[in-house]
């Protein structure tokens, strides 16, 4: 928290960090707007959480479930989480069903006294999995469309950009971007370009200290003046 790397823009008169500095992403204006909590200015699709106390990058929501918030970093895992979930639950549903087709009768009435009868811990786990497994469903579609629209939900709920995606590339780029999110940092989405931007300005701009150890280790053995040089 409070590092000076991710501070954007000073206020000129009063010397405070800005509030919010307007940045423009493929024609959209975003904002970069400050966080009075990390002390820093977050990234466009970031937000801070205030259950894990941080800020978030490409924040789409807090998950009760897995006691977590679900962002850049671990959303393909939710996506495969929720996934294997609605795969099992549906299995466990199509078992049931095929086992309580045994207990057919002349009437739905007649079929479910039967099962309810004989198989009633069978009938019970038919109806959970198969209200799960809807639910489930429901929720994977909805992940679904996020990912081929490139949007999280929480853009969706509050619609920063109003009716426009700066970060959408169309169904295909947008799958590959889900599928491998590194391998895209200049995207527009500024989440891991502007923290590597900053990273590396701040690398050049402080000078390494001379050490007889880096000196040693750079020259290779060819003497200690190539590897000060090298190290300064």
């Amino acid at each position: 928290r409070g590092d000076a790397r991710f501070r954007l823009q000073d206020d000129e008169e009063t010397g405070r960090p800005k509030a919010r500095v307007e940045l423009e992403v493929r024609g959209v204006k975003v904002a970069h707007r400050w966080c009075s909590t990390c002390k820093i200015h977050r990234p466009p699709r970031a937000k801070h959480c205030v259950y894990c106390d941080s800020c978030v990058l490409q924040f789409d929501h807090h998950c009760p479930w897995v006691s977590n918030c679900i962002g850049l970093r671990n959303y393909r895992l939710f996506v495969g989480f929720v996934a294997s979930t609605s795969a099992l639950a549906l299995f466990v549903f199509v078992a049931c069903a095929a086992l309580l087709a045994r207990h057919t009768g002349p009437s739905p009435s007649d079929f479910l006294f039967n099962a309810a009868c004989t198989e009633p811990a069978l009938l019970g786990l038919a109806v959970y999995t198969g209200l799960a497994s809807a639910f489930l469903g429901n929720l994977l579609a909805y992940h679904i469309s996020l990912i081929v629209t490139n949007r999280t939900t929480n853009e969706r709920l509050t619609k920063p950009y109003g009716e426009a995606n700066p970060f959408d590339f169309g169904t295909p780029g947008n799958v590959r971007r889900f599928m491998s999110p590194a391998a895209f940092p200049d995207d527009g989405d500024s989440s891991q370009r502007w923290w590597r931007r900053q990273s590396d300005e701040e690398e050049e701009e402080e000078p390494k200290p001379e050490t007889p150890l880096a000196g040693k280790v750079s020259s290779g053995g060819s003497g200690g003046g190539g590897g000060s040089e090298e190290a300064e």
